[in-house]
């Protein structure tokens, strides 16, 4: 299988692509105590994956050579929406139940030995 997108990680690895006709996320809001008056929103990143209505989508694991963020770039799962170039999500701490496809990607990755 090829991918459906263009992906321009030197770094990253395709793990396969999946073709969904539906996704739903979670949408998630909290008041904002600054402001005091209880204000609900929700966060751009929270807002980005809630109604994706693309049903191709590129899964791959980039390995930058470090697990953690704090020691500089670290190894992390993606998923590509479009060729766009921002149309995508990345992310371990996502890959642990908050963006399915991401959890998908990542369980992928574990089986191929790419990351523990």
């Amino acid at each position: 299988m090829n991918p459906f997108y263009e992906h321009d990680c030197d770094k990253c690895v395709y793990l396969g692509s999946l073709d969904r006709s539906v996704r739903v996320y979670p949408h998630y809001t909290s008041s904002d105590a600054s402001e005091g008056d209880g204000t609900e929103y929700t966060s751009n990143v929270q807002k980005a994956y809630c109604f994706n209505e693309t049903k191709e989508i590129d899964l791959y694991f980039c390995k930058q050579g470090r697990r953690y963020a704090s020691k500089g770039p670290f190894d992390t799962v993606s998923a590509r929406y479009s060729d766009e170039g921002s149309d995508y999500v990345s992310g371990l701490n996502l890959a642990k139940g908050l963006v399915p496809d991401l959890v998908i990607a990542l369980s992928i990755a574990r089986a191929k030995g790419l990351i523990r």
